[in-house]
């Protein structure tokens, strides 16, 4: 009932489509739609969706066939959010019941069934050792291949994380089963809330095992098998959102922390740790601390430094958050960046992780702060740490460093050794993580502004899909996970003028751009191509389609139009939050959403918009 397999696409560009429509899953399912809808074409607008098809089919063509009758007589957007259903597969099940009835099976309450009726409510798979623990039956395993002669269940060998590890052998329910697998899971009643207890259970204490591995020579190890589990992880700590108590959540938050904080996936982990804040604990609770310093962490990276100030304005320990105040203020203020990072240096143990990287974000405020000797020297300290103890990730982070100091000077020789030692390292991880590195540098919070940073790792993004060999598929992408924000930011024209410049070069010809833009040459957003160099500028008009805008005003609602018309007038995020009488992190998340339905990249975009809706109102009359 699998039918042949196709195999995936390892990784693919939307600026390339052509590419993507010629691995073979993608071509097979898209030439099952044209059969059926002759006009039916691979495009902009329904990439994403064709490449979920394929994904949970796993290639299979008996499901991709199915999925495309599905896709043809629902919609393949109706198709695309049952795959992505937040509440389970119950979705994707029903459409598949229009289209394929239950199977018969010889003897319903087998206790073989049962199992299948737990193998439903993984998504995404599972390893045998995970069915056992949440299932509670120790012949799970025997269980499972009955099932596979059946076809109910497929087994694969792709990776599966284990409390001990990695095991080569993953489990899943094909799309043909759903139905039989979903009147197994209501028969047996295999998720009531002790099941989905030792699921969430399971998973948290795999979660611990990886942690200790993450800054050690098991460091390869622990982060395939993360990224082989990253959708149960993200189960597991919804389950406690919806019905744990503050407690346990934060039980989990002290598990998980420490993972997202080093390795941060695609997969809406910040977005489950924002949900945490917005709905689910008090702001003022102390227990919340850590998970705040690690989002305004991820918000200080990102040049978003105002938001961090808003979450470490609530943070009562200075010496947890000393690192992230210093990464927050290095592009505006770099004196005070430094003395923040040596605050946090101080307090940092003499090794281990907290110190190499706290040494590492140290060495490039020193950078920005125009002291060479100084920046080196710190990177050195976390390139020492990290080989010690096996750290290919921050070792390869500290090289990259390194490359770029000395390509600040001139000498590029030795910047592209640091640069290839460092890539050597990272690679060992997979391109995820080496294409996530590359693309964060280009994109640092020590160049200014949100248009300059997103055009550089669009740029980078271009180079590494034409540099990298791409590797066989195993869950995520490269660089497809990543292009889809950046081109929200500076729009789809200018990203693909920039992903295609990228890609005429290397990633370490773009990596240049960093020693340029410290050390008198290029200005940020800039990068010289043989010919006049190319700027990155903000929208002239105060919306994209060139309009005044004031049709948009329709789409805010009445607290985001005053939050707005509160930034025009200069107020910072605590004024605004002071004048309303909301909190400051509420007045954050207005002004995020102003931003985005306005399509704006900064306050001054917000600040135009309001002043040109205002004056063609008045011209108007």
């Amino acid at each position: 009932m699998i039918g042949e397999r196709h195999s995936l696409p390892a990784d693919y560009s939307w600026t390339d489509l052509d590419a993507l429509g010629r691995s073979p899953a993608v071509r097979f399912f898209v030439d099952a739609m044209v059969a059926m809808e002759p006009d039916f074409r691979l495009h902009r607008g329904n990439y994403r969706q064709v490449v979920q098809v394929c994904r949970q089919s796993h290639g299979g063509e008996t499901d991709l066939c199915l999925m495309s009758r599905i896709a043809h007589e629902e919609g393949l957007d109706c198709l695309a959010d049952a795959l992505t259903a937040e509440d389970g597969p119950d979705d994707l099940a029903a459409l598949v019941e229009k289209q394929l009835p239950e199977r018969p099976v010889a003897d319903p309450a087998h206790p073989r069934y049962r199992v299948l009726g737990y193998a439903y409510w993984f998504r995404t798979g599972f390893g045998s050792e995970a069915m056992r623990a949440v299932s509670g039956q120790e012949d799970a395993v025997e269980s499972l291949f009955e099932l596979a002669d059946e076809d109910l269940v497929e087994s694969t060998e792709e990776y599966s994380g284990t409390l001990g590890g990695l095991a080569r052998r993953r489990f899943h329910v094909p799309v043909n089963a759903l139905v039989t697998a979903r009147r197994a899971a209501e028969r047996f009643g295999t998720w009531q809330q002790g099941r989905r207890a030792d699921h969430a259970a399971y998973y948290l204490r795999f979660a611990r095992q990886q942690i200790t591995a993450l800054s050690t020579r098991e460091q390869w190890t622990a982060l395939l098998a993360l990224c082989s589990e990253s959708d149960n992880l993200e189960a597991a700590l919804t389950y406690l959102l919806d019905v744990g108590s503050d407690a346990d959540v934060t039980e989990a938050l002290k598990t998980l922390l420490p993972i997202w904080n080093r390795y941060k996936p695609a997969h809406g982990a910040r977005n489950l740790l924002a949900a945490v804040l917005d709905r689910h604990l008090t702001t003022s609770s102390a227990e919340l601390e850590p998970l705040k310093v690690v989002l305004a962490d991820t918000f200080a990276r990102r040049g978003e430094s105002e938001t961090a100030g808003t979450l470490l304005d609530e943070i009562a320990s200075s010496g947890a958050s000393a690192r992230v105040r210093g990464l927050s203020a290095v592009a505006s203020n770099p004196e005070e960046g430094v003395a923040h990072l040596h605050a946090a240096l101080a307090a940092a143990q003499d090794s281990g992780p907290v110190f190499a990287d706290t040494a590492l974000d140290l060495g490039w405020a020193e950078y920005f702060a125009a002291r060479a000797d100084a920046a080196m020297c710190h990177v050195r300290l976390a390139l020492t740490d990290a080989t010690l103890r096996g750290d290919d990730l921050t070792a390869g982070r500290a090289l990259l460093a390194m490359s770029v100091f000395v390509a600040a000077v001139g000498e590029e020789a030795t910047a592209l050794g640091y640069f290839e030692r460092a890539t050597a390292k990272l690679r060992r991880t997979g391109n995820r993580v080496l294409v996530s590195e590359l693309a964060e540098l280009a994109g640092s919070c020590l160049v200014r502004g949100v248009a300059a940073r997103a055009a550089n790792t669009a740029r980078m993004l271009g180079a590494c899909y034409v540099w990298l060999t791409p590797e066989h598929y195993c869950g995520e992408s490269s660089v497809a996970d990543r292009e889809y924000e950046i081109a929200a930011l500076i729009g789809d024209e200018e990203y693909t003028a920039l992903f295609r410049e990228g890609a005429c070069s290397t990633p370490f010809e773009v990596l240049g751009l960093l020693a340029r833009c410290r050390f008198g040459g290029d200005p940020p957003g800039v990068i010289a191509d043989g010919g006049p160099p190319r700027t990155v500028a903000a929208p002239v008009s105060p919306h994209r389609d060139g309009t005044d805008g004031r049709a948009a005003e329709t789409h805010l609602t009445v607290r985001e139009l005053e939050v707005a018309r509160l930034v025009a007038e200069g107020l910072t995020n605590r004024q605004v939050a002071r004048r309303l009488g909301i909190s400051q992190w509420t007045a954050v998340n207005h002004l995020r959403q102003v931003m985005r339905k306005l399509e704006c990249t900064s306050r001054v975009q917000v600040a135009g918009w309001i002043h040109a809706s205002a004056g063609s109102a008045e011209g108007g009359g």
